[in-house]
């Protein structure tokens, strides 16, 4: 049996020492929508996306760090943060290790059951919306409040679960909790990890909430991990020599069917996996909406089917459409969807635990894409995620 060996991930040890004029970058490798430069007592923590094609926002916050201080020593920090950074506003300058948090989206929460800090969680924006039980009947325990979210947001009992920071999406229009928020002057922290375009960069933005939590070395490790495993599964599958099996992605609705971008997060798995991925070299990130027709006449032969949102099997699809019958991939049995951490509600853990956990996703996808190279490099690993439709 083959076995890779690949050596180790050295982690280096950053020592601060530089004078409160001088930034100190911190150690992100892949994540390309948050930045940390570290300063004596504080760091700047830069979160940029693009609303458009056109025009790039960054937004930044200063996050000192309260721990050992005494009350003076807070404030020379925050006075010297401040002169140094006029342009930032005081409501973004938040003091961590942060004790009350409100998130409002379910893949903020798994970092704080990664580092044992499910207790600093007071709000909520649905609780049913959580996959994990547990996290789900710890939260409950501890009397976390249900704010709700965009439109139906209820400040009033945001403001009373007294939240040192409430974390949200980079979202526009209605749903865009910001600007109410703030205006109430409750301090919000935007996260945009959606946004990243590689599986390992959204990975990543368990740093970026580590940072509020103090748990910046436990994070470091953790992701260490992650990264090592991804790699390692990558490299291997790259190494050999195989056909790549055509995949195509969704299914039709409403007389359009809609796709990844071929530069986007998902297509950079299929990359990994060794996939070739009918659209892969379209330009850009973004979803392609292409007419029925126009995807159907590509997919009937495509060797892999994934991601067949809302159906729970084969017969379901059929109803859907009639002319799916005919795709290669169903008349092979080889349709999958990442729904198989599914709960009653509709909660996937695709979307919960699994923005952090790439390494296992890419396991996943190997397994369904070369079933006989998976027997030797993953000779232990069963579908986590993904599930086979009957």
């Amino acid at each position: 049996m083959r076995r890779c060996f690949i050596t180790g991930i050295c982690i280096a040890v950053l020592l601060i020492t530089a004078a409160a004029a001088e930034a100190v970058p911190a150690d992100i490798k892949y994540a390309e929508g948050f930045s940390i430069d570290r300063y004596d007592g504080y760091s700047l923590v830069s979160v940029s996306y693009s609303r458009d094609d056109r025009q790039s926002i960054t937004i930044e916050y200063i996050l000192i760090d309260t721990r050992g201080l005494n009350q003076m020593q807070r404030r020379q920090i925050r006075d010297r943060a401040g002169e140094g950074h006029p342009r930032i506003p005081s409501n973004r300058f938040i003091e961590v290790p942060v004790d009350r948090c409100i998130t409002l989206s379910t893949t903020f929460i798994p970092p704080f059951s990664f580092f044992d800090t499910l207790d600093r969680i007071v709000g909520v924006d649905y609780i049913g919306n959580i996959y994990d039980s547990g996290i789900r009947r710890q939260l409950i325990g501890n009397g976390v409040a249900e704010v709700g979210n965009g439109p139906n947001l209820d400040l009033e009992l945001t403001i009373d679960s007294m939240p040192q920071m409430v974390m949200v999406n980079l979202i526009e229009g209605e749903w865009n909790t910001v600007p109410k928020l703030e205006k109430a002057g409750v301090p919000v922290v935007v996260n945009g990890d959606y946004l990243e375009t590689s599986p390992l960069g959204r990975a990543e933005w368990v740093k970026f909430i580590a940072l509020f939590l103090g748990k910046e070395k436990e994070a470091a490790a953790w992701f260490s991990g992650i990264e090592r495993r991804y790699l390692e599964l990558a490299s291997a599958v790259a190494a050999e020599t195989v056909q790549l099996p055509s995949v195509v992605l969704n299914m039709p609705a409403a007389g359009r069917w809609v796709v990844p971008g071929g530069e986007g997060y998902f297509a950079r798995f299929l990359a990994d996996a060794r996939a070739d991925y009918l659209w892969r070299n379209t330009a850009g990130s973004r979803s392609l909406v292409l007419d029925v027709e126009t995807v159907f006449s590509r997919a009937l032969t495509a060797d892999v089917w994934l991601h067949q949102y809302g159906v729970d099997g084969i017969d379901a699809i059929i109803r859907a459409d009639s002319r799916l019958r005919s795709m290669k991939a169903v008349r092979t049995g080889r349709v999958a969807n990442n729904d198989a951490r599914t709960n009653p509600a509709g909660s996937n853990d695709f979307y919960e635990s699994g923005p952090y956990r790439p390494d296992i996703i890419l396991a996943d996808l190997v397994t369904i894409l070369h079933p006989g190279m998976a027997e030797e490099l993953l000779p232990e690993h069963r579908l986590y995620y993904y599930r086979y439709l009957e």
